[in-house]
């Protein structure tokens, strides 16, 4: 079983390889006078991106297929801790998940969700700027910068202002 899935990972890998290697999704036309740079730049991040990903594939392959095989008078293999650790659960590991499922946390999202989904896209917004709109979006860019200020020592963002 652990062999048809070392074939059917190598599989998926090249598969998933073979579009862009052949360029089904060319880029669009250049609108810039970097464009071209651009493109180059995007070239080979791509280029390095799809080596490391099939080196990874293929590497996490070899290993299913060369250490999955069953010997006989092999005993079942058992791991300290089992499948949770050797860490017991405490109150402290537990508090990541409370901050992040807060009710604030919740509306947060859900009032983000709405917004995505229920509010009128830039272009329709943008068809006909009035004072009350430009000042509303200049408003909600303003809260934005405020809610984002106050999480200057979150450390789970990837940048802080």
């Amino acid at each position: 079983m652990a062999k048809i899935l070392a074939v059917t990972l190598i599989l998926i890998a090249i598969a998933s390889a073979v579009p862009i290697v052949m360029h089904w999704w060319p880029m669009p036309q250049d609108i810039s006078t970097h464009g071209a740079l651009i493109d180059e730049q995007y070239a080979d991040t791509m280029l390095e991106a799809g080596i490391s990903f099939l080196a990874s594939q293929f590497l996490l392959a070899y290993f299913i297929w060369r250490y999955s095989a069953y010997k006989p008078g092999d005993k079942v293999k058992n791991f300290p801790g089992g499948a949770t650790g050797l860490a017991a659960t405490t109150v402290a590991s537990d508090v990541p998940a409370g901050v992040m499922y807060t009710r604030y946390h919740t509306t947060i999202f859900v009032l983000a969700a709405l917004l995505v989904w229920g509010a009128p896209t830039t272009w329709v917004f943008t068809e006909r700027l009035s004072a009350p709109r430009v000042l509303g979006a200049i408003a909600a860019l303003a809260v934005s910068i405020l809610i984002m200020w106050t999480q200057t020592a979150n450390p789970f963002l990837y940048f802080q202002f």
